[in-house]
């Protein structure tokens, strides 16, 4: 947390700015708004099956004793 705070620290009192926005767009339309992270009934049975399927490969790289 340290670390983070001092990093904080340097960002806020730099001279120039530490934010830099890309002028890269999207091109299209907005429709993909509309299923994005969308949860209905044609996609609920294999979210739940992802869901299940990421969590135990977790608990087996857990048990490895590998982390995120």
């Amino acid at each position: 947390m340290k670390s983070v705070l001092e990093a904080l620290k340097l960002a806020v009192s730099s001279e120039h700015s530490v934010v830099q926005v890309s002028d890269a767009c999207w091109k299209g339309n907005d429709h993909w708004k509309e299923n994005y992270n969308k949860v209905d009934q044609s996609n609920h049975e294999e979210l739940l099956r992802l869901g299940k399927e990421n969590r135990r490969k977790r608990a087996e790289n857990k048990a490895r004793g590998l982390s995120r």
